[in-house]
Protein backbone atom coordinates (compact mmCIF):
# COMPACT_ATOMS: atom_id res chain seq x y z
CA UNK A 1 0.00 0.00 0.00
CA UNK A 2 1.60 3.29 -1.15
CA UNK A 3 1.46 6.74 0.39
CA UNK A 4 0.23 9.91 -1.29
CA UNK A 5 3.14 12.18 -2.23
CA UNK A 6 1.14 15.22 -1.05
CA UNK A 7 -0.63 14.32 2.21
CA UNK A 8 1.72 11.40 3.05
CA UNK A 9 -1.28 9.25 4.03
CA UNK A 10 -1.74 5.69 2.81
CA UNK A 11 -3.84 5.23 -0.29
CA UNK A 12 -6.45 2.72 0.70
CA UNK A 13 -7.97 0.16 -1.62
CA UNK A 14 -10.74 1.73 -3.67
CA UNK A 15 -9.57 5.32 -3.16
CA UNK A 16 -9.18 7.36 -6.33
CA UNK A 17 -5.50 7.95 -7.07
CA UNK A 18 -3.13 8.83 -9.90
CA UNK A 19 0.14 7.01 -10.62
CA UNK A 20 3.09 9.24 -11.59
CA UNK A 21 5.85 8.49 -14.11
CA UNK A 22 8.22 7.21 -11.38
CA UNK A 23 5.54 4.96 -9.88
CA UNK A 24 4.71 7.40 -7.09
CA UNK A 25 1.03 7.90 -6.31
CA UNK A 26 -1.19 10.81 -5.29
CA UNK A 27 -4.81 11.00 -4.14
CA UNK A 28 -6.98 12.47 -6.90
CA UNK A 29 -8.32 15.05 -4.42
CA UNK A 30 -4.78 16.01 -3.35
CA UNK A 31 -3.76 16.31 -6.99
CA UNK A 32 -6.71 18.65 -7.65
CA UNK A 33 -5.89 20.83 -4.63
CA UNK A 34 -2.17 21.02 -5.45
CA UNK A 35 -2.37 20.97 -9.24
CA UNK A 36 0.35 23.63 -9.60
CA UNK A 37 2.92 21.18 -8.15
CA UNK A 38 2.46 18.76 -11.08
CA UNK A 39 3.15 18.79 -14.79
CA UNK A 40 2.89 16.49 -17.81
CA UNK A 41 5.98 15.59 -19.82
CA UNK A 42 6.34 18.17 -22.60
CA UNK A 43 7.50 15.46 -25.02
CA UNK A 44 5.10 12.76 -23.84
CA UNK A 45 1.82 14.15 -22.57
CA UNK A 46 0.57 11.14 -20.64
CA UNK A 47 3.57 11.03 -18.29
CA UNK A 48 2.64 13.00 -15.18
CA UNK A 49 4.97 13.86 -12.31
CA UNK A 50 5.83 16.25 -9.53
CA UNK A 51 7.71 19.20 -11.02
CA UNK A 52 10.42 18.67 -8.45
CA UNK A 53 11.04 15.16 -9.84
CA UNK A 54 11.25 16.29 -13.47
CA UNK A 55 13.70 18.35 -15.54
CA UNK A 56 12.64 21.94 -16.13
CA UNK A 57 12.91 23.00 -19.75
CA UNK A 58 11.92 26.56 -18.97
CA UNK A 59 8.70 28.55 -19.38
CA UNK A 60 7.02 26.07 -16.99
CA UNK A 61 7.60 23.08 -19.28
CA UNK A 62 9.06 19.85 -17.91
CA UNK A 63 10.33 16.48 -19.12
CA UNK A 64 11.20 13.13 -17.59
CA UNK A 65 13.99 12.63 -20.13
CA UNK A 66 17.47 13.78 -19.09
CA UNK A 67 18.63 13.36 -22.69
CA UNK A 68 15.99 15.76 -24.03
CA UNK A 69 16.65 18.16 -21.17
CA UNK A 70 20.36 18.26 -22.02
CA UNK A 71 19.51 19.05 -25.62
CA UNK A 72 17.46 22.18 -24.80
CA UNK A 73 18.93 25.70 -24.66
CA UNK A 74 18.67 27.24 -21.18
CA UNK A 75 21.16 30.10 -21.71
CA UNK A 76 18.90 33.02 -22.55
CA UNK A 77 19.23 36.52 -23.99
CA UNK A 78 19.21 39.53 -21.70
CA UNK A 79 15.94 39.75 -19.72
CA UNK A 80 14.54 36.68 -21.51
CA UNK A 81 14.20 34.48 -18.42
CA UNK A 82 12.86 30.97 -19.01
CA UNK A 83 11.61 30.40 -15.43
CA UNK A 84 8.87 32.60 -14.02
CA UNK A 85 9.54 34.62 -10.88
CA UNK A 86 8.86 32.55 -7.76
CA UNK A 87 9.13 33.91 -4.21
CA UNK A 88 11.16 31.44 -2.17
CA UNK A 89 10.81 31.19 1.61
CA UNK A 90 12.25 28.87 4.23
CA UNK A 91 10.47 25.76 5.47
CA UNK A 92 7.42 26.75 7.59
CA UNK A 93 8.32 30.46 7.31
CA UNK A 94 5.34 32.82 7.59
CA UNK A 95 5.33 35.62 5.00
CA UNK A 96 3.02 38.41 3.85
CA UNK A 97 2.95 41.14 1.22
CA UNK A 98 5.56 43.19 3.12
CA UNK A 99 8.06 40.37 3.64
CA UNK A 100 11.54 41.34 2.45
CA UNK A 101 12.63 39.29 -0.55
CA UNK A 102 16.11 39.76 -1.98
CA UNK A 103 17.30 38.37 -5.28
CA UNK A 104 20.86 38.46 -6.60
CA UNK A 105 22.39 38.89 -10.04
CA UNK A 106 25.91 37.50 -10.23
CA UNK A 107 27.98 38.32 -13.33
CA UNK A 108 30.76 35.93 -14.35
CA UNK A 109 33.34 35.67 -17.14
CA UNK A 110 34.40 32.36 -18.74
CA UNK A 111 37.50 33.12 -20.80
CA UNK A 112 37.59 31.12 -24.02
CA UNK A 113 35.20 28.35 -23.00
CA UNK A 114 32.88 27.34 -25.85
CA UNK A 115 29.11 27.78 -25.89
CA UNK A 116 28.71 24.01 -25.76
CA UNK A 117 30.82 23.76 -22.61
CA UNK A 118 28.90 26.61 -20.99
CA UNK A 119 25.62 24.85 -21.72
CA UNK A 120 26.91 21.68 -20.04
CA UNK A 121 27.82 23.65 -16.92
CA UNK A 122 24.44 25.36 -16.81
CA UNK A 123 22.49 22.12 -17.31
CA UNK A 124 24.39 20.54 -14.45
CA UNK A 125 23.72 23.54 -12.20
CA UNK A 126 19.99 23.52 -12.90
CA UNK A 127 19.81 19.78 -12.19
CA UNK A 128 22.02 19.87 -9.11
CA UNK A 129 20.45 22.95 -7.50
CA UNK A 130 17.01 22.77 -9.07
CA UNK A 131 15.29 24.10 -5.93
CA UNK A 132 17.13 27.45 -6.35
CA UNK A 133 15.44 27.87 -9.76
CA UNK A 134 18.27 29.95 -11.21
CA UNK A 135 18.04 31.74 -14.54
CA UNK A 136 21.06 32.11 -16.85
CA UNK A 137 21.28 35.14 -19.13
CA UNK A 138 23.61 36.85 -21.59
CA UNK A 139 24.81 40.32 -20.54
CA UNK A 140 26.19 42.80 -23.07
CA UNK A 141 28.61 44.29 -20.53
CA UNK A 142 30.49 40.97 -20.38
CA UNK A 143 32.86 39.45 -22.94
CA UNK A 144 32.14 35.73 -22.74
CA UNK A 145 29.98 35.87 -19.66
CA UNK A 146 27.04 34.35 -17.86
CA UNK A 147 24.78 36.26 -15.51
CA UNK A 148 23.31 34.05 -12.80
CA UNK A 149 19.94 35.40 -11.68
CA UNK A 150 18.26 34.07 -8.56
CA UNK A 151 14.64 34.08 -7.50
CA UNK A 152 13.54 36.58 -4.82
CA UNK A 153 14.39 34.86 -1.51
CA UNK A 154 13.88 35.67 2.15
CA UNK A 155 16.84 35.97 4.49
CA UNK A 156 15.70 32.75 6.16
CA UNK A 157 15.80 30.98 2.78
CA UNK A 158 19.36 32.22 2.12
CA UNK A 159 20.39 30.89 5.50
CA UNK A 160 18.53 27.59 5.11
CA UNK A 161 20.30 27.04 1.78
CA UNK A 162 23.65 28.58 2.70
CA UNK A 163 25.49 25.32 1.97
CA UNK A 164 23.77 24.99 -1.43
CA UNK A 165 24.83 28.52 -2.41
CA UNK A 166 28.35 27.84 -1.12
CA UNK A 167 28.58 24.64 -3.19
CA UNK A 168 27.22 26.45 -6.24
CA UNK A 169 29.84 29.24 -6.04
CA UNK A 170 32.63 26.71 -5.53
CA UNK A 171 31.43 24.66 -8.53
CA UNK A 172 31.42 27.74 -10.79
CA UNK A 173 35.04 28.42 -9.76
CA UNK A 174 36.02 24.79 -10.37
CA UNK A 175 34.59 24.96 -13.90
CA UNK A 176 36.63 28.05 -14.80
CA UNK A 177 34.20 30.88 -14.05
CA UNK A 178 35.54 34.18 -12.67
CA UNK A 179 33.78 37.11 -11.07
CA UNK A 180 36.03 39.29 -8.88
CA UNK A 181 38.85 38.66 -11.35
CA UNK A 182 36.52 38.78 -14.33
CA UNK A 183 36.94 42.44 -15.21
CA UNK A 184 33.74 44.45 -14.86
CA UNK A 185 31.63 41.78 -13.14
CA UNK A 186 29.19 42.92 -10.48
CA UNK A 187 27.06 41.38 -7.74
CA UNK A 188 23.69 43.14 -7.60
CA UNK A 189 20.93 42.68 -5.04
CA UNK A 190 17.29 43.48 -5.77
CA UNK A 191 15.08 44.23 -2.74
CA UNK A 192 11.29 44.22 -2.92
CA UNK A 193 9.84 47.73 -2.57
CA UNK A 194 6.82 46.46 -0.61
CA UNK A 195 9.20 45.43 2.18
CA UNK A 196 10.37 49.02 2.65
CA UNK A 197 7.08 50.30 4.07
CA UNK A 198 3.34 49.82 4.07
CA UNK A 199 2.69 52.90 1.92
CA UNK A 200 4.41 54.47 -1.07
CA UNK A 201 5.30 57.46 1.10
CA UNK A 202 7.00 55.25 3.72
CA UNK A 203 8.89 53.39 1.00
CA UNK A 204 10.16 56.61 -0.62
CA UNK A 205 11.19 58.01 2.77
CA UNK A 206 13.30 54.92 3.48
CA UNK A 207 14.82 54.99 -0.02
CA UNK A 208 15.93 58.59 0.63
CA UNK A 209 17.63 57.43 3.84
CA UNK A 210 19.37 54.59 1.99
CA UNK A 211 20.68 57.14 -0.52
CA UNK A 212 21.81 59.31 2.37
CA UNK A 213 23.66 56.35 3.94
CA UNK A 214 25.51 55.58 0.69
CA UNK A 215 26.44 59.25 0.22
CA UNK A 216 27.50 59.93 3.80
CA UNK A 217 29.58 56.75 4.12
CA UNK A 218 30.63 56.61 0.49
CA UNK A 219 34.33 56.05 1.26
CA UNK A 220 33.45 53.00 3.38
CA UNK A 221 30.92 51.80 0.77
CA UNK A 222 33.59 52.04 -1.93
CA UNK A 223 36.12 50.15 0.18
CA UNK A 224 33.54 47.47 0.95
CA UNK A 225 32.60 47.07 -2.71
CA UNK A 226 36.16 46.19 -3.86
CA UNK A 227 35.40 48.04 -7.11
CA UNK A 228 38.00 50.05 -9.01
CA UNK A 229 35.65 51.36 -11.70
CA UNK A 230 32.27 53.01 -11.03
CA UNK A 231 30.83 53.63 -14.48
CA UNK A 232 27.96 51.17 -13.87
CA UNK A 233 27.25 52.17 -10.26
CA UNK A 234 28.07 55.83 -9.72
CA UNK A 235 27.84 57.52 -6.32
CA UNK A 236 25.64 60.60 -6.76
CA UNK A 237 28.08 63.20 -5.47
CA UNK A 238 30.78 61.73 -7.76
CA UNK A 239 28.59 62.13 -10.82
CA UNK A 240 26.28 65.12 -10.48
CA UNK A 241 26.63 68.80 -9.63
CA UNK A 242 25.07 68.72 -6.18
CA UNK A 243 24.54 71.93 -4.19
CA UNK A 244 27.92 73.16 -2.97
CA UNK A 245 26.96 73.54 0.68
CA UNK A 246 27.60 71.80 3.95
CA UNK A 247 24.28 69.94 3.97
CA UNK A 248 24.19 68.60 0.43
CA UNK A 249 24.08 65.07 1.83
CA UNK A 250 20.60 65.57 3.26
CA UNK A 251 17.67 63.25 2.64
CA UNK A 252 15.77 66.24 1.23
CA UNK A 253 18.39 67.12 -1.40
CA UNK A 254 18.98 63.49 -2.36
CA UNK A 255 15.24 62.91 -2.52
CA UNK A 256 14.87 65.79 -4.96
CA UNK A 257 17.64 64.40 -7.14
CA UNK A 258 15.99 60.98 -7.13
CA UNK A 259 12.62 62.47 -8.08
CA UNK A 260 14.21 64.07 -11.13
CA UNK A 261 15.41 60.68 -12.32
CA UNK A 262 19.10 61.08 -11.57
CA UNK A 263 19.25 57.79 -9.66
CA UNK A 264 17.38 55.79 -12.28
CA UNK A 265 18.69 53.10 -14.56
CA UNK A 266 21.81 50.99 -14.32
CA UNK A 267 24.24 53.86 -13.88
CA UNK A 268 24.06 54.47 -10.14
CA UNK A 269 24.96 52.71 -6.90
CA UNK A 270 21.30 52.48 -5.87
CA UNK A 271 18.99 52.01 -8.83
CA UNK A 272 15.50 53.23 -7.93
CA UNK A 273 14.01 53.12 -11.43
CA UNK A 274 12.38 49.68 -11.13
CA UNK A 275 8.69 49.54 -10.29
CA UNK A 276 8.81 46.60 -7.86
CA UNK A 277 12.39 46.59 -6.52
CA UNK A 278 15.34 48.76 -5.66
CA UNK A 279 18.74 47.52 -6.78
CA UNK A 280 22.03 47.77 -4.88
CA UNK A 281 24.63 47.79 -7.68
CA UNK A 282 27.88 48.90 -6.03
CA UNK A 283 29.31 45.49 -5.01
CA UNK A 284 31.95 43.83 -7.17
CA UNK A 285 31.28 40.27 -8.27
CA UNK A 286 32.59 37.40 -6.17
CA UNK A 287 32.66 33.60 -6.09
CA UNK A 288 34.00 33.57 -2.54
CA UNK A 289 31.10 32.29 -0.36
CA UNK A 290 32.20 34.33 2.69
CA UNK A 291 32.37 37.53 0.65
CA UNK A 292 29.06 36.74 -1.01
CA UNK A 293 27.25 36.38 2.32
CA UNK A 294 29.05 39.40 3.78
CA UNK A 295 27.65 41.39 0.83
CA UNK A 296 24.17 39.97 1.31
CA UNK A 297 24.13 40.86 5.01
CA UNK A 298 25.52 44.33 4.30
CA UNK A 299 22.59 45.14 2.01
CA UNK A 300 20.19 43.73 4.60
CA UNK A 301 21.76 45.71 7.42
CA UNK A 302 21.70 49.04 5.57
CA UNK A 303 17.91 48.65 5.52
CA UNK A 304 17.61 47.22 9.03
CA UNK A 305 19.67 49.94 10.70
CA UNK A 306 16.96 52.52 9.92
CA UNK A 307 14.38 50.22 11.51
CA UNK A 308 16.59 49.95 14.60
CA UNK A 309 17.80 53.52 15.18
CA UNK A 310 16.37 56.95 14.48
CA UNK A 311 18.22 58.96 11.86
CA UNK A 312 19.48 61.38 14.53
CA UNK A 313 20.55 58.67 16.97
CA UNK A 314 24.21 58.65 17.92
CA UNK A 315 24.08 54.87 17.44
CA UNK A 316 23.30 55.11 13.72
CA UNK A 317 26.84 54.71 12.42
CA UNK A 318 28.57 52.67 9.75
CA UNK A 319 30.25 50.53 12.43
CA UNK A 320 26.93 49.73 14.13
CA UNK A 321 25.40 48.92 10.75
CA UNK A 322 28.09 46.27 10.30
CA UNK A 323 27.56 44.86 13.82
CA UNK A 324 23.78 44.67 13.49
CA UNK A 325 22.58 41.07 13.66
CA UNK A 326 26.01 39.71 14.59
CA UNK A 327 26.63 38.19 11.14
CA UNK A 328 30.13 36.70 11.33
CA UNK A 329 30.84 36.85 7.58
CA UNK A 330 30.06 40.59 7.47
CA UNK A 331 31.96 41.50 10.65
CA UNK A 332 35.06 39.51 9.66
CA UNK A 333 35.02 40.86 6.09
CA UNK A 334 35.00 44.53 7.15
CA UNK A 335 37.62 43.82 9.82
CA UNK A 336 39.90 42.19 7.24
CA UNK A 337 39.53 45.24 4.96
CA UNK A 338 40.09 47.73 7.79
CA UNK A 339 36.79 49.51 7.08
CA UNK A 340 35.55 51.64 10.00
CA UNK A 341 33.55 54.81 10.63
CA UNK A 342 31.87 55.56 13.97
CA UNK A 343 30.65 59.07 13.02
CA UNK A 344 26.84 59.23 13.50
CA UNK A 345 24.64 59.77 10.47
CA UNK A 346 22.35 62.76 11.11
CA UNK A 347 19.64 64.40 9.05
CA UNK A 348 19.86 67.89 7.64
CA UNK A 349 17.47 69.27 10.24
CA UNK A 350 19.59 67.90 13.08
CA UNK A 351 22.78 69.41 11.66
CA UNK A 352 21.19 72.81 11.08
CA UNK A 353 19.67 72.85 14.56
CA UNK A 354 23.09 72.11 16.05
CA UNK A 355 24.74 74.92 14.09
CA UNK A 356 21.95 77.35 14.93
CA UNK A 357 22.56 76.72 18.62
CA UNK A 358 26.26 77.44 18.11
CA UNK A 359 25.38 80.66 16.33
CA UNK A 360 23.12 81.66 19.20
CA UNK A 361 26.02 81.59 21.62
CA UNK A 362 28.14 83.75 19.31
CA UNK A 363 25.33 86.24 18.75
CA UNK A 364 24.80 86.66 22.48
CA UNK A 365 28.53 87.38 22.87
CA UNK A 366 28.59 90.19 20.32
CA UNK A 367 25.08 91.57 20.81
CA UNK A 368 25.98 94.35 23.27
CA UNK A 369 29.55 95.18 22.27
CA UNK A 370 29.78 94.73 18.50
CA UNK A 371 26.62 95.36 16.51
CA UNK A 372 28.47 95.03 13.17
CA UNK A 373 29.71 91.57 14.08
CA UNK A 374 26.27 90.61 15.38
CA UNK A 375 24.67 91.72 12.11
CA UNK A 376 27.19 89.62 10.14
CA UNK A 377 26.24 86.56 12.16
CA UNK A 378 22.53 87.34 11.67
CA UNK A 379 23.12 87.00 7.93
CA UNK A 380 24.62 83.56 8.50
CA UNK A 381 21.57 82.67 10.57
CA UNK A 382 19.32 83.77 7.70
CA UNK A 383 20.96 81.24 5.39
CA UNK A 384 20.70 78.48 7.97
CA UNK A 385 17.11 79.35 8.72
CA UNK A 386 16.09 79.10 5.08
CA UNK A 387 17.44 75.53 4.99
CA UNK A 388 15.95 74.75 8.38
CA UNK A 389 12.47 75.94 7.42
CA UNK A 390 12.56 74.04 4.13
CA UNK A 391 13.63 70.89 5.95
CA UNK A 392 10.70 71.02 8.38
CA UNK A 393 8.01 72.65 6.27
CA UNK A 394 7.93 70.02 3.51
CA UNK A 395 4.51 69.71 1.92
CA UNK A 396 3.00 66.42 3.17
CA UNK A 397 0.30 64.35 1.50
CA UNK A 398 -2.45 64.17 4.13
CA UNK A 399 -4.72 67.20 4.46
CA UNK A 400 -4.48 67.55 8.24
CA UNK A 401 -0.68 67.79 8.30
CA UNK A 402 -0.56 70.00 5.19
CA UNK A 403 -2.94 72.50 6.78
CA UNK A 404 -0.84 72.53 9.95
CA UNK A 405 2.32 73.16 7.94
CA UNK A 406 0.72 76.04 6.06
CA UNK A 407 -0.46 77.63 9.31
CA UNK A 408 3.00 77.26 10.87
CA UNK A 409 4.68 78.74 7.79
CA UNK A 410 2.28 81.68 7.85
CA UNK A 411 2.95 82.31 11.55
CA UNK A 412 6.71 82.18 11.03
CA UNK A 413 6.39 84.84 8.33
CA UNK A 414 4.62 87.07 10.85
CA UNK A 415 7.54 86.84 13.29
CA UNK A 416 8.82 90.10 11.82
CA UNK A 417 6.16 91.91 13.86
CA UNK A 418 8.29 91.29 16.96
CA UNK A 419 11.63 92.57 15.67
CA UNK A 420 13.04 94.94 13.06
CA UNK A 421 16.43 93.42 12.31
CA UNK A 422 15.36 90.85 9.67
CA UNK A 423 12.56 90.71 7.13
CA UNK A 424 9.67 88.39 8.06
CA UNK A 425 10.51 85.66 5.55
CA UNK A 426 14.08 85.47 6.83
CA UNK A 427 13.10 85.19 10.49
CA UNK A 428 13.43 82.11 12.61
CA UNK A 429 12.66 81.29 16.24
CA UNK A 430 16.29 81.44 17.29
CA UNK A 431 16.73 85.01 16.03
CA UNK A 432 13.40 85.94 17.61
CA UNK A 433 14.62 84.85 21.03
CA UNK A 434 17.95 86.65 20.67
CA UNK A 435 16.25 89.93 19.73
CA UNK A 436 13.34 89.70 22.16
CA UNK A 437 13.27 92.38 24.82
CA UNK A 438 11.85 91.58 28.25
CA UNK A 439 8.60 93.40 27.42
CA UNK A 440 8.06 91.16 24.38
CA UNK A 441 8.79 87.83 26.09
CA UNK A 442 5.15 87.14 26.87
CA UNK A 443 4.09 87.67 23.23
CA UNK A 444 6.84 85.34 22.06
CA UNK A 445 5.84 82.65 24.55
CA UNK A 446 2.20 82.93 23.42
CA UNK A 447 3.36 82.55 19.84
CA UNK A 448 5.27 79.35 20.65
CA UNK A 449 2.28 78.02 22.60
CA UNK A 450 0.21 78.56 19.48
CA UNK A 451 2.65 76.57 17.36
CA UNK A 452 2.65 73.72 19.90
CA UNK A 453 -1.16 73.57 19.83
CA UNK A 454 -1.19 73.40 16.03
CA UNK A 455 1.26 70.51 16.09
CA UNK A 456 -0.61 68.64 18.85
CA UNK A 457 -3.87 68.72 16.88
CA UNK A 458 -2.40 67.46 13.61
CA UNK A 459 -0.95 64.18 12.44
CA UNK A 460 2.39 66.04 12.17
CA UNK A 461 2.87 65.34 15.88
CA UNK A 462 3.27 61.59 15.13
CA UNK A 463 6.12 62.08 12.67
CA UNK A 464 9.85 62.17 13.40
CA UNK A 465 10.13 65.73 12.05
CA UNK A 466 7.12 66.76 14.13
CA UNK A 467 8.67 65.36 17.29
CA UNK A 468 11.94 67.20 16.59
CA UNK A 469 10.19 70.50 15.83
CA UNK A 470 8.05 70.16 18.96
CA UNK A 471 11.13 69.54 21.12
CA UNK A 472 12.87 72.54 19.57
CA UNK A 473 9.91 74.76 20.49
CA UNK A 474 9.98 73.46 24.05
CA UNK A 475 13.72 74.18 24.26
CA UNK A 476 13.09 77.76 23.19
CA UNK A 477 10.26 78.10 25.70
CA UNK A 478 12.64 76.96 28.44
CA UNK A 479 15.13 79.64 27.39
CA UNK A 480 12.43 82.29 27.53
CA UNK A 481 11.31 81.16 30.97
CA UNK A 482 14.90 81.29 32.20
CA UNK A 483 15.30 84.76 30.75
CA UNK A 484 12.21 85.90 32.61
CA UNK A 485 13.79 84.82 35.87
CA UNK A 486 17.02 86.78 35.36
Amino acid sequence: MKKCVICNKKIKEGEEAKTLFNDKQVHTTCFTEKRNLFSYDFYNGELLGLKGDMYELGFDYYTTSEEKYNACDIFRDYHQRDIDIQYLKATDEETDEHTRYIGFELETEWGRISSTEKEKVLHYIRKQWRHLKLVFEYDGSLNNGIEFISQPMTQAYYEEHKQDITDLLNYIQEQGGKSHDGGACGLHFHVSRDALGETKEEQEALINKLLLFIEYYKEQVKAFSRRERWNYCRILSDSYSLPNEKYYKSEEVLGAIKEHGSTGGHGTALNTANEHTIEFRFIRGTLNPQTFFASFYFVNNIIDVFNTYYLNSKKLTFDNTIKLGGHIELIEYTKSKGIYNDTPLHSETYNIKRELKNKEQVIMTYRKDNQTKAHEIYKQVQTLNAKYTRAFLKTPNDTSTRDAFQTIASMIERLGDYTYILTPKKMDLLTLINTTESTETRDTKNFIDGLLNIIDYSSFTNTEDGAQFKQLLKDYMTQLNERGQE
